[in-house]
């Protein structure tokens, strides 16, 4: 009987002891939505500690990051095979909806250029899985082809286009759009320009879409057998996905679109990191991932402008009180109100919101967001001189459109432009109005600040 006591205390404790030591590396996009302290438990689970923390259980296995062609073929395999599920009713899509309770693969197509919310450029994968795990996010609400949006070639809230998924798979911001990606630093167009010739990771383009070589099989003589592509694609069924071709179906295809082979000279920089929300091949991940009790309607890990209302949406029932943390003080609590409450008039700062019940136990997991501000403004003659200053978030690119209808132009930040926090380039006159963008980034995602009128 003693002998048997033993082996479950040593069962039980020695892996929490051995776990505690381990140096396990929280992955980049993991924002912490809990209070975090890894310790073994069984299972991949979200498991109850005491009555103010939610444990992330992760098994005692470090995590593996990777850089160059490696880490561009995962970072794609993540936006390709990430799985989904609408939990409460239909998500818009182009062709219709998203049903409740179909488990979906890979990122969904929307053109997100008004709400700036393009998923892995701007907004983390995290993020989106939370907002589709919260019944009152923006998801099953807003619709970015209605009004106040009224968008094209876009429906979900949160989304990517055939630019966005491959300029995330090789760690490049912003979201552009196609016809800009032969200019962009690093990117080569390939002299040798036949099917026959490609490679993994080659990006092949022609006029409004673009996908990526993402494998390359070759037969004992060096000829072409199997290729398989990454893409985003707006028509219907597919979405993020791989697209496999014979070695002869691959040709017809490639003659028939008319693309042009390039390459990215800088692929040794990029490196992936795992999510534990998005295992791949082997990873540790949580496959079970626990229904939110709270969260914003943008999902959880989010990134605000000063002056903007955050909507919380207590998903859990039985609960009274909203407690809210500011800087991990105690900040403010206030009653319920379902289906949201809103938090007007936040000061700048990082928050973490949870539930009380009516015995005042803080007994949910906490959802995270922050407060951030930005001083931008612009000038225009014969130069349109745009400056910009943030303490809390880095300047990333900006965006300029001249005129409603005309593409958006977007130009990343040199860290000289950072640094004096000024960009400049040749006014453009006429009747037309200049309107830009510039986009800041946060600990959780990438916003933007708008001025119109140049």
């Amino acid at each position: 009987m003693k002998k048997e006591v033993l082996f479950v205390f040593l069962l039980v404790f020695f892996p929490l002891y051995a776990c505690e030591k381990a140096d396990l590396v929280i992955p980049y996009d993991w924002e912490e939505s809990v209070d975090m302290s890894l310790r073994f438990l069984p299972e991949n689970r979200f498991a109850k500690v005491d009555s103010t923390e939610w444990v992330y259980a992760i098994p005692d296995k470090p995590m593996i990051t990777h850089t160059g062609v490696e880490a561009v073929k995962l970072r794609a395999q993540q936006m390709a095979t990430i799985a989904w599920r609408p939990k409460n009713g239909d998500i818009p899509s182009r062709y219709g909806v998203y049903a409740e309770g179909t488990i979906y693969t890979g990122i969904p197509y929307s053109l997100a250029i008004w709400t700036d919310t393009h998923v892995g450029t701007q907004t983390s994968l995290f993020t989106y899985l939370t907002a589709v795990d919260n019944p009152g996010s923006v998801l099953y609400t807003e619709d970015l082809r209605r009004p106040p949006y009224s968008g094209f070639d876009c429906a979900p809230y949160y989304g990517s286009t055939c630019s966005n998924s491959v300029m995330y798979a090789f760690g490049i911001e912003p979201p552009i759009y196609t016809y800009m990606i032969p200019s962009l630093p690093g990117i080569q167009c390939l002299k040798e320009q036949s099917s026959e010739s490609i490679e993994s990771c080659d990006i092949l383009l022609k006029p409004g879409h673009v996908v990526m070589v993402f494998n390359v099989n070759r037969g004992a003589d060096g000829k072409l057998q199997h290729v398989r592509i990454f893409e985003t694609t707006s028509e219907q069924g597919h979405d993020t996905w791989f697209r496999d071709f014979s070695a002869d179906e691959f040709k017809k295809w490639w003659e028939k679109g008319k693309y042009v082979r390039y390459r990215y000279k800088f692929i040794d920089d990029v490196t992936y990191s795992p999510s534990p929300l998005v295992p791949l091949n082997g990873e540790i991940g949580i496959t079970n991932y626990r229904s939110l009790e709270v969260c914003t309607t943008l999902g959880d890990g989010v990134t605000y402008w000063h002056g903007h209302d955050v909507i919380i949406t207590p998903v859990a029932k039985g609960y009274k009180t909203i407690v809210v943390f500011k800087d991990e003080s105690l900040f403010l609590e206030k009653p319920i109100h379902y289906p949201a409450t809103v938090l007007s008039d936040l000061p700048c700062g990082e928050y973490k919101v949870h539930l009380s019940d009516a015995e005042g136990y803080y007994s949910s997991h906490f959802t995270r967001f922050e407060i951030i501000d930005a001083q931008v403004s612009g000038t225009k003659d014969e130069m349109l001189r745009i400056t910009f200053a943030s303490e809390m978030c880095s300047p990333r690119y900006i965006c300029i459109c001249n005129g409603t209808h005309d593409p958006y132009n977007y130009y990343s930040f040199s860290d000289s432009t950072r640094e004096q926090g000024l960009f400049e380039m040749p006014a453009v006159h006429g009747e037309r109005t200049t309107h830009f963008k510039v986009y800041f980034k946060g600990k959780y995602n990438t916003i933007a600040t708008e001025l119109k009128g140049f």
